[in-house]
């Protein structure tokens, strides 16, 4: 079987994960690139083999048309896709996240989208600010933790976000930051949980990112508390995505969903494991 990475020129680690374990596998790899042209590329492609299209996206490095265009090309019986561009189309973003998790009634932390002047929002900045004194601000094309900040003055925050309307640069999520807490990922893979772990912030860094260098911990899936496990069945069963990571913030015996990630970094967590991941999932979708 031939196996089809869509992912960006710089071979991220997930892709390369991927990458390495279909050819242990046995399998041929080639790699579709969304920043190039997507359709020449796609009719280079030789059309005769069985495919497994393995769609490695982020909101930074697809647009709607390019998953459109991948279902157009490969979407005929004989290929099959890690995750369909229909699934794909419906949490391609933070607001279509945040839209779907408030259609489905899931548990979420407040947030406020900035792209405009600050101070046109300053009373819901103020109501953010005032629930913990901190605000944790991302902005919308940010991955692995890279451009948080966690902010303690209120002033500062319009600051930034000030600076930042000025030079027309691009849209923040704005939360209070949620004191004592950890991050709990699951990893979902055809309809059940695959695993799960817990992420801790390291002393002198808010960010449980692993990137960052923050500690992980493994969680039995038979653990997960049940209204977690039902709030992630809920996205699977909603969005039909058929791999994926939940990612929760818990605060004593509160949780509140994040994000829902489609192309969660497998390299540290294949450690905690010791196991190669990537090669697990490519085993059970290569039938």
């Amino acid at each position: 079987m031939e196996i089809l990475i869509t992912t960006t020129r710089n071979q991220p680690p997930t892709a390369s994960s991927f990458h390495d374990a279909a050819r242990s596998l046995g399998h041929n790899v080639s790699y579709l690139y969304p920043e190039s042209n997507l359709e020449t590329q796609i009719n280079q492609v030789e059309q005769s083999s069985k495919k497994l299209i393995v769609p490695l996206y982020t909101a930074l490095n697809y647009c709607d048309d390019d998953l459109a265009l991948l279902k157009t090309s490969f979407g005929g019986p004989e290929n099959h896709f890690l995750n369909s561009p229909e699934s794909l189309l419906k949490v391609r973003g933070k607001e279509k996240q945040i839209k779907l998790f408030s259609q489905l009634g899931l548990p979420v932390i407040e947030s406020l989208v900035i792209e405009e002047d600050p101070n046109k929002k300053m009373n819901e900045l103020t109501s953010l600010y005032n629930k913990s004194k901190k605000l944790i601000i991302k902005p919308f094309r940010s991955n692995n933790g890279i451009g948080i900040q966690l902010i303690t003055e209120m002033s500062k925050a319009i600051e930034l976000l000030e600076e930042q309307y000025k030079k027309k640069d691009q849209r923040y999520l704005i939360q209070p930051f949620i004191e004592h807490a950890y991050e709990l990922r699951i990893l979902y893979h055809q309809g059940k949980a695959l695993l799960a772990y817990r992420k801790f912030s390291n002393a002198g860094s808010f960010l449980n990112n692993l990137s960052s260098g923050a500690t992980s911990a493994k969680v039995k899936t038979s653990e997960i508390p049940i209204d977690i496990t039902n709030n992630v069945k809920s996205i699977q069963q909603t969005t039909g995505l058929n791999y994926f990571a939940c990612d929760f913030i818990v605060s004593n015996d509160s949780y509140w969903l994040m994000e829902v990630n489609t192309s969660p970094g497998l390299i540290k967590t294949s450690a905690l494991y010791s196991k190669d991941l990537a090669k697990e999932v490519l085993k059970h979708e290569i039938k």
